[in-house]
């Protein structure tokens, strides 16, 4: 969907004619990419004797989206995260688990967010600004 089709949503979620069908479509129609595939990355395959194959699943509840602009930024880099925190712990013991439990939500082949309310009244309508790739109101 384009940016200003996306805004239409916004301000209407319930849009007919054209956009309707087109929200249909997006929704039932399966999305596969195989560009990461044909640049050469190929899918990392963890198993472990006892269980085989598996998929890390990590999930963050990221409030309200207070830090929703902040999410990638974390996932990306360690650094990101401690410049991000106003009171680092100081039980080392427990930087070092926040910092355990961050790598491993950064490593996770699926994730899932609660509370990423772009565009919806509880998040005082926050979006996405797609010119500054920043979040605003």
């Amino acid at each position: 969907m384009s940016y200003p089709e996306l805004c239409t949503i916004d301000r209407n979620p319930y849009p007919g004619g054209h956009l309707a069908e087109k929200i249909e479509r997006f929704w039932r129609t399966p999305i596969v990419s195989n560009h990461a595939w044909h640049r050469g990355i190929i899918p990392q395959r963890p198993s472990n004797p006892h269980l085989g194959e598996f998929l890390r699943i990590g999930t963050w509840n990221v409030e309200k989206s207070i830090h929703i602009h902040d999410v990638a930024e974390v996932l990306a880099s360690e650094a990101a995260y401690l410049k991000l925190m106003k009171r680092r712990p100081t039980n080392t013991g427990h930087l070092n688990e926040m910092l355990r439990q961050r790598a491993r939500l950064a490593s996770s082949d699926i994730l899932l967010f609660q509370e990423m309310d772009i565009g919806v009244d509880r998040s005082g309508r926050l979006r996405k600004t797609a010119s500054r790739g920043k979040v605003d109101h």
